[in-house]
């Protein structure tokens, strides 16, 4: 009963009207686990699927507390809005049985960006050479919003300090590839982080369409 009360209690404290991704902003920045708990129970019970893609949408951000596989079966919905919720759901977490279903993706030919993320997450030093290959197929494709997504999901990894290995062999071809100068300068920042820089790239990021690139570049080169 005490329990209950105190849940009463901080739920008048809530950010009123928030729901789907700013909420779970702040479920991932300022709730306490139990709060984070409280919304993954809301999703276990929710049956109807448009209402359980709205309650797994709270994960959109926010890390899922418990373990993922009826996540991973919402991935079979017949539900598109729950098939969606439960792929960026799937983005936040680090499980064994994730990277298992994404490399099991990958075998029936799924090598979708939405895969590609559940990847990143999941990224051990074995997966460096396929995460390579889907990438370079993206390229060879031009699929530039499939780079782009790539390297959002790329440098999303690289921004936890986990102490996780990062999948830094990609940095370069993200850099080159990417359309957006925004994200290269997201991929040269964390090259240079990571001492990857050769004199080839500081030459050609003189030439960059991206100013705040080329001022980067400049300050190395005096």
């Amino acid at each position: 009963a005490a329990r209950e009360e105190m849940w009463e209690q901080r739920k008048e404290s809530f950010p009123n009207g928030l729901t789907g991704v700013r909420l779970s902003r702040w479920l991932d920045n300022k709730a306490d686990q139990e709060t984070v708990e409280r919304y993954a129970l809301a999703y276990r019970e929710q049956k109807q699927p448009e209402l359980r893609a709205e309650a797994l949408s709270a994960f959109s951000c926010c890390s899922y507390p418990d373990d993922p596989y009826s996540i991973i079966e919402d991935i079979h919905s017949n539900c598109e809005e729950l098939q969606n919720a439960a792929w960026r759901a799937l983005e936040n977490i680090r499980h064994q049985a994730v990277r298992e279903f994404a490399l099991n993706n990958v075998d029936k030919g799924i090598r979708t960006p939405e895969n590609f993320a559940l990847l990143a997450t999941n990224y051990i030093p074995e997966d460096g050479k396929l995460m390579e290959e889907l990438l370079r197929e993206m390229i060879s494709q031009k699929d530039w919003d499939g780079v782009h997504a790539a390297g959002m999901d790329i440098y999303r990894t690289f921004r936890k300090e986990s102490g996780i290995p990062h999948p830094k062999h990609l940095l370069p071809l993200l850099y080159e590839y990417n359309p957006c100068s925004f994200c290269r300068e997201s991929a040269l920042v964390y090259i240079s982080k990571h001492r990857m820089l050769t004199e080839e790239l500081l030459e050609e990021c003189q030439f960059d369409s991206n100013d705040d690139i080329r001022k980067m570049v400049a300050k190395r080169l005096k």
